[in-house]
Formats: structure tokens, sequence, C-alpha cells
């Protein structure tokens, strides 16, 4: 019984041993064929990466020579459109001018009106009771008298100060 019972356990032994050898070589052989796949999809990623890369080099270098040829296009429409803001801006700056001057023109042409009003207003000047010509000298601050009307001289009044 003792032989048997050490048979036994020496068989036992055995077989545990083996399983657990058996055990280890297909957990390294699944080791190593996980580290193979890995490889595998390690380098498959790669050849992934680098075929993305080179498709996006590629868009980018078809883009950068369509983008070139738009703007040797774009040049000759640039100029194009850069005179028209040029003469655009020309006109601008010829119709201010233009209305500055007419504005201008107006002010100098309502001034002169002005100054024949006061003209017209003033019929005759006095000093110490003495009438005045235009050219008479006078004192510097000396009180003169001025004789105005409205504006308009009545016919009656044209004949009467050119007579005297």
């Amino acid at each position: 019984l003792s032989r048997f019972t050490a048979r036994w356990r020496n068989r036992t032994l055995a077989q545990s041993f083996g399983s657990w050898v058996r055990e280890v070589h297909v957990s390294a052989r699944a080791a190593a064929q996980a580290e193979q796949s890995a490889k595998l999809i390690v380098v498959s990623i790669r050849r992934m990466c680098h075929r993305r890369m080179s498709m996006a080099l590629r868009a980018w270098a078809s883009r950068v020579s369509a983008l070139r040829l738009h703007e040797t296009s774009l040049e000759g429409a640039r100029s194009q459109s850069v005179s028209a803001v040029v003469a655009l801006i020309h006109g601008w700056q010829q119709r201010l001018l233009v209305k500055g001057m007419r504005t201008w023109y107006a002010r100098i042409v309502e001034q002169q009106q002005q100054e024949q009003n006061v003209l017209r207003m003033v019929y005759r000047m006095k000093h110490k009771g003495k009438y005045i010509k235009p050219g008479d000298r006078l004192p510097k601050t000396s009180q003169v008298e001025l004789i105005c009307g409205n504006g308009t001289i009545p016919g009656s009044a044209k004949v009467q100060a050119d007579s005297q």
C-alpha cells in the first residue's frame, strides 16, 4: 500500500507537473503569438500611418499647386479691382472738391450780397453836423452819424442823393 500510494503520488505529481509544463508551453506559445500579432499590428498601423501621411502630403501638394494657379489668376483680378477702387476714390474726391468749390462760391456770393446790402443801407454819413464823403479823413475815435435805410433805395432818393 505504501508503494502504491507513493507511485500514485508520483504519478499525480508527474501528471500535474506535465500539465503545468504544457500550460507553460501553451502560454509561452500564446505569448509568442500575442507578441507576433502585436508586431503585426504595429507594422500594419505604421503602414496605415504612412499611407495616411502620404495621402495627406499628396492632398497638400495638390492644394498648394491649385492655390498657386488661383493666385496667378487673382493677381489680374486684384489689379483690376485695385484700379477700380482707385478710380472710385478719385471720383469721390472730385465730387467732394466740386461740392466744396460750389459751397465756397455760394458763401462768397452771399458775402458780396451782404456787403452790397450794407452799402445800400447807409445813405449818408455826418461828422459834427457836416456831411462827409468817402475818402474824407477823420481823427481816431471820432463819432460818426450814419443815415441808414432798409437796404432798398427808392428811385426818388437816388435822384436826390445823386443831385446833392
